[in-house]
């Protein structure tokens, strides 16, 4: 079958360029490698779908359907007491006040030599190139990780070529943090090193899906 979305991932391999998977991929046939998931991830998205729609509440955890139907109930009949049922967000109420004793007291930290840098500065007062601090995008991955129980930040610099550091900081070139979901990270992989160790060499995300 024809592909009907467009999908956008970034296939990170460590200590290598982010290498981006485009939606080129599902006129080139690649699609199927391309949304290729692991097998933990098939076999725990169903939960983290779950924790999200129930943090959420509403209408999100209406349409997950997650009431037990009734014998020989009709599907009108269900839909209506889905309608009818309230959904009263406590889990979302848990997880801010958990939070909330979590970032009572502003966190302190030691820079060292970099305190006085103008790029750590930026970075502190704009920490994902979206306007949000150091401390508050901290604290939104400390809610993701409440919900699914893990949360990934990627910590990244775009890939332009200055000759100074002058010329980087005056185009305000720097390192940025990314948060990244569970239910988005499609794939990964570790090798084991010669010490025994584990290491994860590589991590396939999904970024956007666009419905035609």
């Amino acid at each position: 079958l024809p592909c009907q979305c467009s999908v956008s991932l970034v296939c990170i391999f460590l200590r290598r360029p982010l290498a981006r998977v485009h939606e080129s991929l599902c006129r080139r046939g690649y699609i199927d490698q391309a949304i290729e998931t692991h097998k933990d991830y098939a076999e725990t998205i169903n939960n983290w779908e779950y924790y999200i729609r129930s943090y959420n509440g509403g209408y999100d955890y209406m349409t997950g359907q997650y009431l037990s139907r009734y014998n020989l109930e009709l599907d009108n009949e269900f839909n209506q007491r889905l309608a009818n049922t309230p959904c009263d967000n406590h889990c979302k109420n848990i997880i801010q006040i958990y939070s909330s004793f979590l970032f009572r007291v502003r966190p302190s930290r030691d820079f060292g030599s970099m305190q006085d840098e103008a790029s750590l500065q930026n970075f502190l007062k704009d920490a994902d190139l979206e306007g949000n601090n150091l401390n508050a995008v901290i604290k939104q991955a400390q809610n993701y990780a409440s919900i699914y129980g893990q949360c990934f930040m990627i910590l990244d610099k775009p890939n332009v070529q200055t000759n100074t550091a002058a010329e980087e900081l005056d185009q305000d070139i720097r390192p940025y943090l990314s948060i990244v979901t569970s239910e988005n990270v499609l794939d990964w992989n570790y090798v084991r090193q010669p010490n025994g160790k584990y290491e994860l060499n590589y991590l396939k995300i999904r970024e956007e899906v666009r419905e035609p």
